[in-house]
């Protein structure tokens, strides 16, 4: 991503929690709008009094969103300055996580977007980062984490949260299953029966059989009844999301 012409830095030395050294922040504030994307009311505070007496940005050039509908509406508005979202991928609303990201952009396709949440993820932070968000941080990590995302963010640059490892995703049994094997079992932990998934696909029976026992066993599962306590322990519950429409 193209950094900001605007050369100007905010430098501000500040101790980040006890026991932290002193440090030096970097930030390029200048021509930014920012909004905070949370419904919990204490994120959104922290997240604005990080940016305000950290950073030293005028609490002016915050706006609080707490639904999907709102952040879509405020970013659908015309803007002179690049906005940086810091975003809960999971607020009232009906998009969340992937959807919600893909839809921000539809919105305002330069907008710098900070996901900012709860889940750890290893596959969920891929996927948002391939929808196009710049950085991925858990709420359960220290508080320089996220200093250190806003800094990357301000310049452009992608900042993964350092507890998050991308590359285990290689070698986990959900990366082994075909596209055709994952749409199925998908499909299964929609609570769609096997006909259901025959006519919406137009494949035969056995082959549908076929994906769903394939996948199954490449999973080291005996039979679908632990398919979604699975997805949900393994961080996988966005692939259960709904794909918007396209418009």
């Amino acid at each position: 991503m193209a950094r900001t012409t605007d050369k100007r830095l905010s430098i501000v030395d500040v101790t980040l929690g006890t026991g932290l050294p002193k440090r030096t922040i970097d930030v390029e504030t200048p021509r930014f709008s920012y909004i905070i994307a949370d419904d919990h009311p204490s994120v959104s505070l922290a997240v604005s009094q990080l940016l305000s007496e950290v950073v030293g940005i005028d609490p002016s050039r915050f706006n609080i969103v707490t639904t999907s509908a709102e952040l879509l509406e405020a970013c659908s508005q015309p803007s002179v300055s690049l906005r940086f979202v810091v975003l809960d991928l999971v607020m009232p609303g009906d998009l969340k996580r992937v959807s919600l990201v893909q839809a921000l952009l539809r919105a305002d396709p330069a907008a710098r977007i900070l996901v900012y949440t709860a889940d750890e993820s290893a596959f969920l932070a891929s996927a948002v980062i391939d929808a196009g968000a710049i950085s991925y941080v858990a709420k359960t990590s220290p508080a320089v984490e996220l200093m250190d995302a806003i800094v990357a963010v301000s310049h452009g640059h992608q900042h993964v949260d350092h507890r998050i490892d991308l590359e285990s995703i290689k070698t986990h049994p959900w990366s082994s299953l075909t596209d055709s094997e994952r749409a199925v079992l998908v499909e299964f932990c929609r609570g769609q029966k096997a006909v259901d998934i025959v006519a919406n696909t137009r494949r035969s029976y056995s082959t549908v059989m076929t994906h769903k026992y394939n996948g199954l066993n490449k999973l080291g599962l005996r039979d679908g009844s632990d398919l979604l306590q699975y997805i949900y322990i393994n961080g996988l519950l966005h692939e259960l999301d709904e794909k918007p429409r396209e418009p």
